[in-house]
């Protein structure tokens, strides 16, 4: 009976080591260092098993392997990351190289929610083996789908350390370690003013920021009358109502100037201020810029195409080249000669000087001459 125990208990020992080897396959971000020397600030990616010294033969040792586990340095009450939080482990065993599991959790500290864990395997040296935890986005995971208010709740970090006894096969766990509560900030604070972005006319201006915040207490902005002046002429809240809803400020600028402004983003772990200058011009605006076309008739008659205008011009010569021809034709025009007399009546004596055509007299004969050759064309 007492065989069969002892190979019941090296069974289960086997056991747990076999399921520590296996949870390195899983493990994150944790590194070992090969002394006992003071910690180094490196750090191993998420998913690296950790490494610890150079294997050492097995001693026995007596007694049963007991360890203790201590951070050498503490997260601020707002600590950004990526941050390294620095362990040491320290066994009972001399001179035996134990093979140890370091877990490392992240609890939301207002709802309680598990949000992400570190966990990876490593062999402790004698004097203490110093492990470099890394927390950042990568080691983290799924810690904002885990915990969706991780940005904005407190979370607990506890580490636990498992070592077994690579000569017995016996496990000690030991979580000594004191528990610490931080906010995590995922990102630097960051902020800007986005409009306006250039000049603008006098009139209504409006102003909108955006920025990149955590535990935000408010974002102002300060508005100055002129270039050194304390007098504000506009102040105003431009903190977003929502992640997709910003808060536009409008001021009214009646004047044209130069006005500097103050964009101040607090939160419950740092202060930002942003400063700039905006341009107001003139009533209108800046360069107001006015299309215009000059449009010219072609034709002679204003308003009227050129094959309309052409028409009149025929029509015009037409009547023109009647009306000519109508007094030419006049002038060509020659009397009718006069009946001839009829037998029963009597020829008239002649008159002197009379012309024969058209019956006129004239007091000397050249006067006749001259009357025949214009109007009658008679030589």
């Amino acid at each position: 009976m007492r065989h069969a125990g002892k190979r019941t208990g090296r069974t289960v020992a086997i056991g747990l080591l076999v399921a520590m080897l296996m949870a390195s396959v899983f493990g994150a971000s944790l590194l070992a260092l090969p002394h006992a020397g003071s910690p180094t600030s490196a750090a191993a990616s998420h998913g690296t098993n950790l490494v610890g010294a150079s294997p050492r033969p097995a001693v026995s040792h007596p007694g049963a392997t007991t360890a203790t586990i201590t951070a050498l340095n503490t997260a601020a009450t707002y600590q950004l990351i990526p941050f390294v939080l620095e362990v040491q482990i320290t066994t009972n065993a001399p001179s035996v190289a134990d093979n140890a599991s370091v877990w490392l959790t992240v609890v939301d500290n207002t709802t309680g929610t598990f949000c992400a864990g570190i966990s990876g395997n490593l062999t402790t040296e004698t004097g203490g083996t110093f492990i470099n935890i890394s927390l950042n986005p990568v080691s983290l995971g799924n810690a904002k789908t885990n915990c969706p208010l991780i940005e904005s709740d407190p979370v607990i970090l506890n580490a636990t350390v498992l070592v077994v006894d690579n000569t017995t096969g016996t496990p000690s766990a030991a979580t000594d370690w004191t528990t610490q509560i931080t906010s995590l900030i995922f990102a630097p604070l960051t902020a800007s003013l986005v409009t306006p972005t250039g000049s603008v006319g006098a009139g209504n201006v409006s102003l909108m920021a955006i920025y990149a915040a955590q535990y935000l207490t408010s974002v102002r902005i300060l508005v100055y009358s002129a270039p050194g002046s304390s007098t504000v002429v506009f102040n105003a809240s431009l903190q977003w109502v929502n992640s997709i809803t910003p808060t536009v400020g409008t001021w009214y600028a009646g004047t044209a100037g130069t006005y500097p402004y103050t964009l101040t983003v607090v939160t419950s772990y740092q202060t930002l201020s942003h400063s700039g200058n905006i341009t107001v011009l003139s009533a209108g605006g800046g360069t107001v810029y006015s299309n215009s076309s000059t449009w010219k008739n072609s034709s002679i008659f204003p308003g009227v195409s050129g094959a309309v205008s052409g028409t009149i011009l025929l029509v015009v010569g037409l009547i023109l080249g009647m009306i000519v021809a109508l007094a030419v034709g006049r002038s060509l025009m020659r009397p009718a000669a006069a009946a001839p007399a009829q037998a029963w009546q009597g020829t008239p004596a002649a008159g002197a000087n009379t012309c024969s055509v058209c019956g006129k007299s004239f007091a000397t004969p050249e006067e006749l001459k001259d009357h025949a050759k214009s109007e009658h064309g008679m030589s």
